[in-house]
């Protein structure tokens, strides 16, 4: 709890994310914007276009970079918030993926 109110922590953390923002701007990848004091969000949508809702394009994205480096990250979208309609069992995937 200390660590999440001390000043100097938290402008390390802000240095992380405009760091992260930068070289995600640099290479192109499609990011929410404005980003976060804690986090950069990847548009998976976006980035991923070629990969339906259904088939998690949040998910596929976010199995990469621990496959290639042991670097953990989290999927805000259809495979946490989205649906599956009861009258159609039809998918109905999250408006964003993250």
């Amino acid at each position: 709890m200390y660590e999440a109110i001390d000043e100097e922590y938290q402008a390390y953390r802000h240095r992380q994310v405009d760091f992260c923002t930068s070289a995600e701007e640099r290479r192109g990848v499609p990011i929410v914007e404005p980003p976060g004091g804690h986090a950069v969000y990847v548009d998976a949508k976006k980035f991923l276009p070629h990969i339906p809702p259904e088939q998690l394009p949040g998910q596929a994205l976010v199995v990469q970079p621990y496959v290639k480096a042991g670097v953990r990250a989290v999927e805000l979208g259809s495979s946490c918030f989205g649906k599956i309609d009861e009258a159609t069992g039809k998918f109905i995937p999250a408006p964003w993926s993250l």
